[in-house]
């Protein structure tokens, strides 16, 4: 396998989780919403609609990407136009990820109002896969530039 096809993999790879990821985030806000024996105030819910928001964002730029790799798409050419690429591919990821922590980050320290056990286990776990998906990206990043160091 060369260095290209390496680095078509790691970037499914990162695609395939952050895809995944957005769907938990998508899937943990909904039940947030859609809980009738524990309301949210207005700001929560505003909150939680961004940070839903966000992870569709998360979705749509993994879909976008999978379905260019699937149609073999060259995304790059050359070593240094792949550097760009995921680095490009990793700010793009980050923006949306930064708004999940953010308000995930608010909603859990009750600047917005309280939230029950139950809401605050969601949210927790909205804010680790945010985390989790930022480590990804962090990790895909070392792999590309350790391929092409190896070159």
């Amino acid at each position: 396998m060369d260095a290209t096809e390496k680095q078509r993999e790691h970037v499914a790879i990162l695609c395939q989780k952050t895809g995944t990821t957005a769907n938990l985030i998508t899937k943990d806000c909904d039940a947030l919403l859609q809980e009738a024996n524990e309301p949210l105030n207005e700001e929560q819910i505003v909150n939680i609609g961004t940070i839903r928001k966000a992870s569709q964002k998360l979705r749509s730029i993994a879909d976008e990407v999978n379905q260019a790799i699937s149609n073999g798409i060259p995304l790059w050419a050359e070593q240094e136009e792949t550097s760009y690429f995921m680095t490009v591919l990793a700010h793009d990821l980050k923006d949306p990820i930064m708004l999940i922590l953010g308000f995930s980050q608010v909603n859990l320290k009750g600047i917005t109002g309280s939230l029950s056990d139950r809401q605050k286990e969601t949210m927790e776990h909205i804010h680790r896969l945010g985390h989790m998906l930022t480590s990804s990206i962090e990790e895909s990043l070392l792999r590309a530039n350790g391929i092409f160091k190896e070159l």
